[in-house]
């Protein structure tokens, strides 16, 4: 289940950072990806 929550949130993170590569990236979007790094991190951590 962390594995598949983990894919998850790395599905999204590249999402996110293909919209900021573009130029394309609200500040919203850019908090979103910057939660879903750390969250990435502490579940990655703690795996």
């Amino acid at each position: 289940m962390e594995q598949e929550k983990i894919e998850e949130i790395k599905k999204k993170i590249s999402v996110l950072k293909w919209d900021k590569m573009r130029n394309q990236i609200n500040p919203g979007k850019l908090a979103q990806l910057s939660a879903l790094e750390s969250e990435l991190r502490q579940l990655e951590e703690s795996a």
